[in-house]
C-alpha cells in the first residue's frame, strides 16, 4: 500500500521508518520518562513500540494514524511497565516482612525453605505448558494476560493451565 506522506508518495520502508523515529524519539522519551520516571524502561518502551510499529506497518495511512499509533504503544507500554515495577515492590515488601519478621526462628526458616524446595520441585514435574505458565504465574510473577500474550494463547487457556497446576501440586504436595 501507498500513502502519501509529508506531501510524498509513502510506504512504511526502513527508511521512512528511520525518519519516523528520528522525527518522534524525543517527544516520546519525553512522553514515557513523564510516566515512568526512568530513561532506560523508557528508551526500552519506545524501542518496543517501533518495533509493533514494524510489525503492523501495512496498517497505517497517514502521519497522523502512525503517531497516534506510537503515542498509544508507548503509553500502554508505560502502564504495563508500571504494573511490573509495583508487582515487584509488593512481592520485595512480602520477603522483607518474611525475613525480617523477629518472630521467627531458625526452624521456622528451615520449615520454609525445604517447603519452597518441594514445592519448586513439584512444579518441575508439571507437564510442558501447565509448568510454563505456572512458573510465569508465581515465579515470575506475571499476570494471566501477560502471559496469554506472551504465549500466543486465550486468556481461558492460561486460567486452565493455572487451574490444572494448582489442582495437580495439591496432588503432589499432600
Amino acid at each position: 500500500m501507498k500513502y502519501y506522506y509529508l506531501h510524498k508518495e509513502f510506504s512504511l520502508s526502513q527508511t521512512n521508518l528511520t525518519m519516523v523515529f528520528k522525527e518522534n524519539h524525543k517527544s516520546l522519551c519525553f512522553f514515557a520518562n513523564r510516566y515512568v520516571k526512568d530513561s532506560n524502561a523508557a528508551l526500552d518502551i519506545i524501542e518496543e513500540s517501533f518495533l509493533k510499529l514494524w510489525a503492523k506497518r501495512e496498517q497505517f495511512g497517514s502521519e497522523a494514524g502512525l503517531r497516534s499509533y506510537l503515542y498509544k504503544t508507548v503509553y500502554n507500554g508505560c502502564l504495563r511497565w508500571l504494573e511490573n515495577e509495583k508487582r515487584k515492590a509488593h512481592n520485595l515488601e512480602t520477603y522483607r516482612i518474611i525475613t525480617d519478621s523477629p518472630e521467627q526462628t531458625c526452624f521456622e526458616n528451615m520449615v520454609r525453605a525445604e517447603t519452597l524446595r518441594q514445592l519448586h520441585t513439584a512444579i518441575e514435574q508439571l507437564p510442558g505448558q501447565c509448568r510454563t505458565i505456572v512458573q510465569k504465574l508465581y515465579v515470575d510473577g506475571k499476570s494471566v494476560s501477560e502471559i496469554a500474550t506472551e504465549m500466543n494463547l486465550a486468556t481461558s487457556t492460561v486460567k486452565n493451565q493455572k487451574a490444572r497446576g494448582i489442582k495437580l501440586l495439591k496432588l503432589k504436595l499432600t
